[in-house]
């Protein structure tokens, strides 16, 4: 495949990422939120917001490969 390609499909990857990610993570805090604390609020967020970057770092290390 080439590198041009490769970056096509991986763009498209990580917006698929991106979508499919945040509808999750809006589901699982819907789920929480009712029997939410402040404490649980504080640490939701930040482990949500940097869980995305594992799956992100594949698809930009498969997308950057020679």
């Amino acid at each position: 495949m080439s590198p041009r390609t490769r970056k096509f499909f991986g763009t498209v990857a990580l917006f698929a990422l991106a979508a499919i990610y945040s509808f999750l993570v809006l589901v699982a805090w819907t789920a929480v939120e009712a029997r939410s604390s402040q404490l649980l609020e504080y640490a939701f967020y930040p482990v949500a917001g940097l869980l995305w970057v594992w799956p992100a770092k594949g698809i930009l290390g498969w997308m950057l490969k020679p």
